[in-house]
């Protein structure tokens, strides 16, 4: 952590964006080509965790030709996560339909150390806003909140359920 801010406070007072791992002269913790696949169907999976992700947030949409997604990032509430069973039943994606809300762990292993405002890697994760994702861990303390993943710092914390938040899913690879 400390490594992180002194980086994002080098690139501040060099007036540099923090979105790019090579610009703070940090290694990133994933690189694309050896970790992860990328096939054309607008998913990505993590080698290492067996895990396959939809590259796009829900309400955006895989443009293939483009490699991007495209279109408004969908915020919903915690509890109303009943859209996935809709997601799912109604066909689901790239021809899977076991997509779910990821757990806490799941959310945090996709976020990019040396990036910020996406703390994502935006060539695995195009059009990812700065924002704050549901996972599925409900927060023990408080009946009301469950974990969040914020993809502006890449942080996580906990938010109450009847928050809006972004979601992006995941499956376990076959």
């Amino acid at each position: 952590m400390k490594a992180k801010v002194l980086a994002l406070l080098m690139l501040a007072s060099l007036g540099v964006q923090a979105a790019d791992c090579t610009n703070a002269g940090i290694q990133p913790s994933t690189d694309e080509a050896l970790d992860f696949d990328t096939p054309a169907d607008g998913t990505v999976t993590d080698r290492s965790t067996g895990l396959m992700w939809m590259r796009c947030s829900i309400g955006q949409n895989w443009v293939q030709s483009a490699g991007t997604c495209a279109g408004a990032v969908l915020k919903a509430e915690w509890d109303k996560m009943v859209l996935l069973r809709d997601f799912n039943a109604g066909g689901g994606f790239a021809g899977k339909t076991d997509w779910r809300l990821p757990n806490i762990n799941e959310l945090r292993s996709i976020t990019e150390d040396c990036r910020s405002d996406p703390a994502i890697n935006t060539l695995l994760f195009p059009e990812t806003p700065s924002a704050k994702y549901w996972t599925s861990s409900p927060y023990v303390g408080l009946v009301t909140s469950a974990w969040v993943v914020d993809f502006g710092q890449g942080g996580d914390n906990f938010e109450l359920k009847n928050k809006t938040n972004a979601v992006r899913l995941v499956r376990v690879a076959d």
